[in-house]
Formats: C-alpha cells, sequence, structure tokens
C-alpha cells in the first residue's frame, strides 16, 4: 500500500511524493483526516526557520484514523485504543537526554532538543511519513495520541492542537506569583486578547469557557465579527488607533485599572510594545505569538518593576493539556466548524499555506483523504 504525501523539497518548493506505508516496531500509523496550517508552517515554507531537514513532510496539526499499530508500540495514550479508533496527536516529545528533561521531565516544553512531528523528521529515507499534510503518517514511539469523542469530527479533532497551546499559554497566568494567591483564568478573571486569528480565538474561547471575561482586540473587522459568532461578544478594533487611545480604551473598560492578564497572539511586534501597557498593575503579559525571531522592541524597566508586571513566555503544549481541549471541543455550545474557512486537497497544500501566510480567513486545513471521512 501506498501514500501519497505533500513534501517541502526546500523552501517554498512543494512536491507531491508517494512512499509505501509501513509501521516500525513501537510505532503507529494513521490515515490522516485533517491537518491544520500553522504559522510554523508557514515559517517553515518560507524559510523563516533555518535548517529543516529537507526533504521533509509538515503537518503537526493533526487528527486521523488508526490504520495500524506496531509490534511493542510504543505510543502513549490515556485511553487504550484499536485499529479504527480516531485520535488527535500531540506532535512533540523530549530528548529525555538534556538538563532541562533531566531536571524538568514533566515540562517537555523546556527541553533543548524536542523532537516534532512535520518539522524534526526527514523524509528522506524509509518510513518516510513523519507528518501530516499526508494521506497516511507514522507516529514513532513515545509521542502521544488522544482518543476523540464520537461528538468530535476529525476535522474539528485537527484543532485540539492548537487548542491545547491555548489552554497552556492561559496555564502560564497561574504559573508565576503564585505564592501570592494572585491570578488564576476563571470566574471574574478579566482577560485581554491581542489578535483574534486561530490561535487568538482558541485563547479567547478558553478563557471564557473558564469563566473569565475576555475582550479580543484585532485590526479586521470581519475577524472580530467571528469572535462574536464563536461567542466573544467584547471586541475592539484597534485599526488605526494609536498607543495612548488604545491603553486609555482598555484601562476604561476595566474601573481604570487594566485586565488582570493579557495575551499577546498576532505575531506583530507593535502589539507587544504597547500590550505590555495594557494590564493592570501585578497583572501578567503572556507572550505567545513570537515563536520565530520578528524583531526588538524597546521596553522601559522601571514601568515592569514600579507596576509589579510579569511578563511570561508561552510556546506549544504538553500532553496533559489535550484532554482539557477534547473537554471543552466536545461540551462548549460553539460552532467550531466557523473557524475552518479554507479546506484543501493534498496537492493544493501549497495553496493552503500561501493562504495562511497571507492571512486569509481563519483555519487553513489540508484533508489528505478528503471530506469523506470527516
Amino acid at each position: 500500500m501506498m501514500s501519497q504525501a505533500a513534501v517541502l523539497e526546500r523552501p517554498q518548493t512543494i512536491t507531491i511524493a508517494e512512499y509505501r506505508k509501513s509501521v516500525p516496531d513501537g510505532s503507529m500509523l494513521l490515515k490522516v483526516g485533517g491537518a491544520g496550517v500553522c504559522g510554523t508552517d508557514t515559517h517553515n515554507f518560507n524559510r523563516q526557520i533555518p535548517n529543516g531537514p529537507y526533504p521533509y513532510i509538515m503537518g503537526h496539526e493533526v487528527s486521523g484514523t488508526i490504520e495500524a499499530i506496531g509490534r511493542s508500540c510504543g505510543v502513549n495514550s490515556y485511553e487504550r485504543l484499536e485499529v479504527g479508533d480516531r485520535v488527535a496527536v500531540t506532535p512533540m516529545i523530549g530528548c529525555g537526554e538534556c538538563y532541562y528533561c533531566k531536571k524538568f521531565p514533566h515540562i517537555v516544553n523546556y527541553c533543548q532538543n524536542r523532537r516534532a512531528i512535520g518539522t524534526f523528521y526527514t523524509a528522506k529515507n524509509p518510513p518516510h511519513l513523519y507528518g501530516g499534510f499526508a494521506e497516511s503518517i507514522i507516529i514513532p514511539p513515545g509521542f502521544w495520541v488522544h482518543k476523540l469523542p464520537d461528538s468530535v469530527p476529525l476535522d474539528i479533532g485537527a484543532l485540539v492542537e492548537p487548542m491545547a497551546v491555548a489552554i497552556h499559554a492561559l496555564a502560564r497566568i497561574a504559573g508565576t506569583g503564585a505564592p501570592y494567591g494572585q491570578m488564576n483564568v476563571g470566574i471574574g478573571t478579566s482577560i485581554v486578547v491581542q489578535g483574534s486569528g486561530p490561535i487568538g480565538l482558541l485563547v479567547a474561547i478558553c478563557a471564557k469557557f473558564s469563566g473569565a471575561r475576555v475582550t479580543v482586540l484585532d485590526k479586521v473587522q470581519e475577524r472580530l465579527e467571528l469572535a462574536k459568532e464563536l461567542g466573544i461578544n467584547e471586541t475592539l478594533n484597534v485599526s488605526g488607533m494609536d498607543d495612548d487611545t488604545l491603553i486609555a480604551r482598555i484601562k476604561g473598560l476595566h474601573d481604570g485599572g487594566g485586565p488582570d492578564a493579557v495575551i499577546e497572539a498576532t505575531g506583530e511586534l507593535d502589539a507587544v510594545q504597547v500590550g505590555v501597557m495594557l494590564p493592570r498593575r501585578g497583572g501578567k503579559y503572556i507572550e505567545l505569538g513570537h515563536a520565530v525571531d520578528g524583531g526588538e522592541i524597546r521596553i522601559r524597566p522601571d514601568y515592569i518593576c514600579r507596576n509589579y508586571l510579569e511578563i511570561i513566555g508561552s510556546v506549544l503544549a504538553p500532553a496533559h493539556e489535550y484532554p482539557k481541549a477534547l473537554h471543552i471541543l466536545s461540551n462548549a455550545d460553539i460552532p467550531f466548524r466557523k473557524m475552518i474557512t479554507g479546506k484543501f486537497r493534498l496537492e493544493d497544500t501549497e495553496k493552503a499555506i500561501l493562504n495562511a501566510t497571507a492571512r486569509r480567513g481563519m483555519k487553513s486545513m489540508v484533508l489528505p483523504n478528503g471530506d469523506c471521512d470527516i
């Protein structure tokens, strides 16, 4: 049996190749249901992340159906799995050998040598199929998969990974300052989200699901309208708004003090520049939108000191966040499918990536086996 795959041969060059399907010992083979296009994929395509293992298959926001389970399978799951089960994938694991893996084994995100499906493994050598932009994908031993509830279709299942990233960013709000009992995300917490792209919207949805008051900022009115359709009632179009006006507006919406926390999910430097000025005293600023080097900004250290501001980074999500994402996707009365504004065939993977690069619509998704399995 063969599987077609969209292979990144070199920056900005994708070809369709065909590989023989196999299941190495310890691994699992999935028939891909959906593979979302992430900002990481657009950066890799344009070589904004250097040293890719060319040729390789991108795609790490993956859902699929188990085709085969290798002998002595070492793929992890919270549930007992069998062929035919539908799953979502945690696409990264730690090396287990570096300083951080040994000292903080429960925080895979710290690992200096993380391995990730869709970015780490070359397609040059068998068994080739280590990315989601393919009809089938191999899940190596050590990775995690999560059984999808019956109520979660495969295209929505491909949103589990970015939703877990959103949940982890919200968890970071409670990560520091905890000895003072300052904050957690829940009833009465006020959250401002900069950016209503896919990650920003999922952050907003998760925060509201937790009971927080949520305000979403963006420069594109169509995205803010979608936020409202997804249940986020407080939105603000900041297009053409200068920093002083924005600060005054946000402070005014929060009794003159500011929100408890601000999460940056735009990937734009000017958003960070003004964003750190928005939280209340003792508040927190979560930087989620810059996983690659986008340049520099200027921040006044005295403002951080005098306002007890905590600036916290967040990237990726460990496996234990995924059941929370599945809980929201299967229980929240939210039309998540409206987020998937572009569905692409495998042979149109490059179009999907260019669509995401241009920020057309919301979430672009590759369906390598078509809509028949959704």
